[in-house]
């Protein structure tokens, strides 16, 4: 199985299409039979399949156990295609600066990093820009 992680500039897929094209299709189900296996009203398997709806816990535990499908990748189906609609809807906006007081748009950041004590700051975590976690100081 291929691990490697898809590039950041390819679009995630909404798991309503996967669902769709991976799952429902090649059983040869209607969307109304689809949602009484599942246990599921129509419409919200419609919305979910026509890409009008997110996937919830609550359908990908339901696709999982009709289906065999895994919950986990669906869910994180999910978060990507979450994660990259925000960039792409929210990624213009500026804040005046970040807690280490290193302002992200030009100018120095705003006082409240000066709140922050420098005992918090060395025992905080942060995350790398491949999600990979790192401890700052004592964490």
């Amino acid at each position: 199985m291929n691990t490697a992680k898809a590039p950041q500039s390819r679009t995630p897929l909404h798991p309503g299409r996967f669902v769709r094209t991976k799952i429902i299709e090649p059983h040869g189900l209607s969307v109304k039979d689809a949602a009484t296996a599942l246990g599921v009203h129509r419409v919200a398997l419609s919305r979910l399949l026509n890409e009008q709806a997110a996937l919830s816990a609550e359908m990908a535990v339901r696709l999982e156990k009709a289906f065999g499908a895994d919950m986990v990748s669906l869910m994180r189906m999910q978060s990507e295609y979450d994660i990259r609609q925000a960039k792409l809807k929210f990624g213009g906006i500026k804040v005046p600066g970040n807690v280490d007081g290193e302002g992200r748009n030009g100018g120095p950041g705003r006082a409240a990093h000066s709140r922050i004590s420098k005992d918090s700051r060395r025992s905080s975590v942060a995350y790398t820009e491949s999600g990979s976690r790192k401890s700052g100081g004592r964490g």
